[in-house]
């Protein structure tokens, strides 16, 4: 099965976020792929950055300091709408072994590390955009422009209402590691899945693409 891959490298799954699609019997089909956020194939030992998407995401949570102090943080979130489609389970995602973990090809991640939606900072959502099956969990990102809108809902049953504003699409060398997890004083959510053209040799997409959309 191909799994959308974002490991914790110099930065390129979706979440988790340059991605990179394995074909069956890879460890990756397993649980996690080990993509680099910035040079998509390279390892994370290469880079000497394993901490780098940790250390942005806890700058992003910190910003949520007003409201934890006023015991009113969002719940985690639960599912996803995207554009008004069906919900789409919303799971959470860390890290192991200086990786993302990827979640079900069914499901999108939510990277526990970062912000809530409806907080202050950036709250980072990844999935697949297909499978060997079939669509992946994401792949309406891909009819997504500025001007749509998305839904999340969190544990306590609250929606969390978005306007898409910007839309990338690079390549994952280029992938905009800051732009994702790096902190935000204003709440913001980040969409992440793969893109471009899909060689099978490596079983890795192109590109990654990156929305980014702010509450309504």
């Amino acid at each position: 099965m191909r799994l959308l891959s974002i490991a914790a490298g110099a930065l390129a799954a979706g979440l988790t976020a340059a991605v990179l699609l394995a074909p069956p019997g890879t460890r990756a089909s397993q649980s996690r792929a080990s993509a680099s956020l910035a040079a998509g194939m390279a390892s994370l030992g290469d880079t000497g950055e394993l901490s780098a998407p940790l250390a942005l995401a806890r700058a992003t949570a910190g910003d949520a300091s007003a409201q934890l102090a006023e015991g009113v943080r969002p719940a985690p979130p639960r599912s996803i709408s995207l554009a008004g489609a069906s919900p789409i389970p919303v799971e959470r995602v860390g890290l192991s072994h200086g990786e993302i973990v990827v979640p079900r090809p069914d499901r999108a991640g939510w990277f526990e590390a970062g912000a809530r939606p409806g907080e202050p900072g950036r709250a980072v959502i990844i999935g697949h955009v297909d499978t060997l099956y079939g669509p992946g969990a994401f792949a309406p990102l891909r009819w997504l422009r500025e001007g749509s809108r998305v839904t999340v809902l969190d544990a306590r049953g609250l929606p969390h209402r978005y306007v898409i504003f910007s839309r990338i699409q690079v390549p994952k060398p280029q992938f905009p590691a800051q732009a994702v997890y790096g902190p935000s004083r204003q709440p913001e959510l980040v969409l992440v899945t793969c893109g471009g053209s899909f060689d099978r040799g490596t079983g890795s997409y192109s590109d990654s693409v990156v929305l980014h959309a702010r509450p309504l």
